[in-house]
C-alpha cells in the first residue's frame, strides 16, 4: 500500500511540475512577445550570429561581445537557420528568437526536480522494503542482532507483527514525509522559473540565461548524486563554454570542494589531483576564451568611477540576505556527514557572494560598467535551499527525533543555537517583506496581461457591430485582474464597464459604472456611458439626472484623472492619440453628445426612439 501510494504521490508531482513549467512557458512567451527587441540582442543577430561562420565563432568567439564564449550563439545560430523550415513555429519575430532561453530554462528546472523527486521516492522505497525485510526476517534491529526463537512459526508471531506495525507506522509517517519533499521540489521549480531576476533574462536572447542555467544544473545535480563525477565535468565544461565570468564560479567549487574535503580529514595531495582531473579541462575552456576578450575602451571618469563602486556596495549590502541564507546552509548540512556535499555547494554560494567586491573591480578595470546582471547567480540560493530541504528533510528528522540535551556537545549546542537564530530572523525578514514580494508579483501578473493594442478598444466605440469578443474578452482579463488588486481605482471599473457592454452583460456594465461613480464622483465619462445605458434601458428620468451631473461637472478633473492614470487611460492615449490634448478635444465633444441626449429626452419618447433605430447611441472610451 505504502509503494501504490508513492506511484500516485509521484504522479501528482509530475502533473504539478509540468504545470508549472507550461504555465511559465505561456507567460514568457506572453511577456516576450509585448517586449521589444533590445539594442544588445539586434546588434548580437546582426553581426554575431549571422555574420560569424561556426568555426569562427569556435576560434575567435563572439566578436564584440563582453563574454566572447560562443555556446549560446551556437544554439541561436542553428535556431535563426531553423527559422524558415519550421515557419517560426507560428511566433513573431521577438517571440522565436527567445525560445531558446524560455525552454532551456524551463528543461533545466525540470530535469533537477524530477531527478530529486525519483531520489526522494527511490530512498523511501528502498527504507520500506528493508523493513519488510528485517520483519520478515525477525530481526530486532540495531539493539540486537539474534534472531527470534519463534521465528519459525511464521507471520503469527508475535515479534513479526510487531515489526510489520512498526512497518505500517512508518509508511504513515513516511508518507507525509515525502508529500512535503516533494512539495518542495515543486517550490524550487516555481522560485527559479519566476523569480523575477531569472524571469527577465528568461525572456531575453541573451547568454545570462544559458548562463544562469547551466550553473543551476551543476548545483542542483552535485546536491542530487554528490560527486565530482563527469555529469558535473560535463556541465562545467558546458558552463565555460558559455561565459567567460565561469573562471570564478569554477575557483569558488574547487576551494569550496578543498575545504569540505579537509574538514573530513581527506589527504590533501589526493584531493588535489582530483579537483585538477576534473576541473582541467574546463578551466583550459574557460582561460581560452579570456585569451579573446577585449578590454574595452570605455574609462570611467573618478566621479563616474566612484558612482558606479556606490552603486554596486549598495546592491550588495541589500543583498546581505544571500550571505545569511548561505551561511545558514553551510551550519545545517554540516551537522550530518551525509549531507557534507551540500555544505560545499552553500560554500560555494558564500564565496561568491563574499569576493563580489573584488569581481567588481575586476570588471571595471577590463572596461565594463557596474549593472546588476553581472551577479544574477545570487538569488539561485532560493530553489537551491528548497532542494536541499528537501532532499535533506528525513536526516534532520531523523536528528531532531535523536534529540537529546545531556549527549550534545557545546560545540553542536552553540551550532544549533546559531541554527536557530537565522532561521527566526530570515523568516521574520521575509515575512515583513511579504506584502512588498506581493506587489511585486501583482505588478508582474498586470505587466504579464497588459494589451499589447488598444485599437480593437477604440474601433469597438466607432462601429460597435463590427466586435472581436475574443480580444475584449482579454482586455476584460486586464481590467478585472487589476480592479482585484486595486479595488479603490475608478478607472479599471469603468473599463470593465466599457467591455461588459461590448460583451452584451448589460447589468454587470451598469454596475460597474456605478461602482467607478461612486468611487470617483468627478470623471464626466463614468457619468456619460451610465446615462447611455440608462437611455438603452427606456429608464430616462434616471438618464436624464445623470446627464445633468455629467453636464455640471468641471472637465478639469476629469482631464487630471486621465492622465494621472498611467496603467488604464495613458497607454490608451499613446497607443490612439497623437495628443494629450485631442483627449480634451473629445471630452468637449462628449458634453456636446450629454446636452444633446438631455434634449432629446426632453422632447419625449418617440425622438428617442428614432434616435435608438439609427444605432448611433454608443458607449466610449473616453
Amino acid at each position: 500500500m505504502s509503494l501504490n501510494f508513492s506511484k500516485i504521490i509521484l504522479s501528482i508531482f509530475f502533473a504539478l511540475t509540468l504545470g508549472i513549467a507550461f504555465t511559465f512557458l505561456q507567460w514568457a512567451s506572453e511577456s516576450a512577445e509585448k517586449k521589444a527587441m533590445w539594442v544588445d540582442e539586434s546588434w548580437s543577430l546582426e553581426n554575431t550570429i549571422r555574420k560569424q561562420s561556426v568555426l569562427n565563432l569556435l576560434i575567435h568567439g563572439g566578436q564584440g561581445q563582453t563574454s566572447p564564449a560562443p555556446l549560446d550563439y551556437f544554439f541561436l545560430k542553428a535556431w535563426d537557420n531553423l527559422r524558415t523550415p519550421l515557419h517560426s513555429l507560428g511566433r513573431p519575430f521577438n517571440v522565436y528568437y527567445r525560445l531558446h532561453s524560455i525552454l532551456s530554462n524551463m528543461l533545466s528546472g525540470i530535469v533537477v526536480v524530477w531527478i530529486a523527486g525519483f531520489l526522494v521516492v527511490r530512498n523511501r522505497k528502498c527504507k520500506a522494503l528493508s523493513k519488510v525485510a528485517l520483519a520478515s526476517c525477525g530481526w530486532r534491529g540495531q539493539s540486537s542482532e539474534r534472531e527470534d526463537p519463534h521465528r519459525a512459526e511464521g507471520p503469527a508471531n508475535d515479534w513479526t507483527r510487531q515489526a510489520l506495525r512498526r512497518k505500517r507506522n512508518f509508511g504513515g509517517s513516511s508518507n507525509l514525509i515525502l508529500c512535503l519533499q516533494l512539495g518542495l521540489l515543486c517550490l524550487a521549480l516555481t522560485d527559479f522559473l519566476f523569480r523575477a531576476s531569472n524571469y527577465h533574462f528568461s525572456i531575453e536572447m541573451r547568454a545570462y540565461s544559458l548562463w544562469n542555467v547551466f550553473w543551476f544544473m551543476i548545483m542542483g545535480a552535485y546536491l542530487i548524486r554528490g560527486k565530482l563525477d563527469r555529469l558535473i565535468i560535463i556541465l562545467f565544461c558546458l558552463l565555460a563554454f558559455t561565459t567567460t565570468a565561469s573562471l570564478f564560479q569554477i575557483f569558488a567549487f574547487a576551494v569550496s570542494f578543498m575545504l569540505v574535503e579537509l574538514f573530513d580529514r581527506k589527504k590533501f595531495l589526493h584531493t588535489l589531483c582530483r579537483l585538477l582531473k576534473a576541473g582541467i579541462i574546463p578551466l583550459i575552456l574557460c582561460l581560452y576564451y579570456i585569451s579573446k576578450v577585449k578590454i574595452f575602451s570605455f574609462v570611467p571618469t573618478p566621479e563616474l568611477y566612484a558612482q558606479y563602486m556606490t552603486n554596486f556596495f549598495k546592491f550588495w549590502t541589500q543583498m546581505y540576505v544571500i550571505g545569511l541564507f548561505s551561511f545558514l546552509g553551510i551550519l545545517m548540512s554540516s551537522l550530518d556527514k551525509r549531507l557534507r556535499h551540500h555544505t560545499v555547494v552553500f560554500l560555494i554560494i558564500f564565496i561568491l557572494y563574499a569576493i563580489s567586491p573584488l569581481l567588481n573591480y575586476i570588471t571595471l578595470s577590463r572596461g565594463v560598467f557596474f549593472t546588476h546582471r553581472q551577479y544574477r547567480y545570487y538569488e539561485l540560493i532560493y530553489p537551491i535551499f528548497a532542494l536541499h530541504l528537501a532532499i535533506g528533510l528525513p536526516v534532520y528528522l531523523e536528528r531532531i527525533k535523536q534529540w537529546s540535551w545531556r549527549k550534545m556537545k557545546r560545540a553542536d549546542g552553540v551550532r544549533y543555537a546559531v541554527i536557530g537564530v537565522l532561521a527566526v530572523f530570515l523568516i521574520g525578514l521575509h515575512a515583513s517583506r511579504f506584502e512588498t514580494m506581493k506587489a511585486h508579483a501583482r505588478q508582474g501578473t498586470l505587466k504579464r496581461l497588459q494589451p499589447m493594442s488598444y485599437d480593437a478598444l477604440f474601433a469597438m466605440s466607432a462601429t460597435p457591430n463590427a466586435i472581436e469578443e475574443d480580444k475584449i474578452k482579454k482586455y476584460m482579463r486586464y481590467y478585472r485582474k487589476f480592479a482585484q488588486y486595486h479595488p479603490d481605482q475608478a478607472d479599471a471599473h469603468a473599463m470593465m464597464g466599457f467591455c461588459w457592454y461590448h460583451l452584451g452583460e448589460i447589468n454587470k456594465a451598469r454596475v460597474a459604472y456605478e461602482k467607478a461613480i461612486e468611487l470617483n464622483p468627478h470623471f464626466f465619462w463614468s457619468y456619460y456611458n451610465a446615462g447611455m445605458l440608462y437611455l438603452k434601458a427606456h429608464e430616462f428620468e434616471k438618464a436624464a439626472q445623470t446627464f445633468e451631473t455629467a453636464i455640471a461637472l468641471n472637465s478639469m478633473p476629469t482631464m487630471k484623472a486621465i492622465v494621472l492614470s498611467k496603467e488604464i487611460y495613458m497607454p490608451i492615449v499613446a497607443s490612439q492619440l497623437t495628443h494629450i490634448l485631442d483627449a480634451q478635444k473629445r471630452l468637449q465633444m462628449g458634453y456636446q453628445n450629454a446636452r444633446r441626449m438631455m434634449s432629446l429626452i426632453q422632447k419625449g419618447h418617440s425622438h428617442i426612439q428614432k434616435f435608438q433605430e439609427s444605432d448611433t447611441i454608443n458607449l466610449e472610451v473616453f
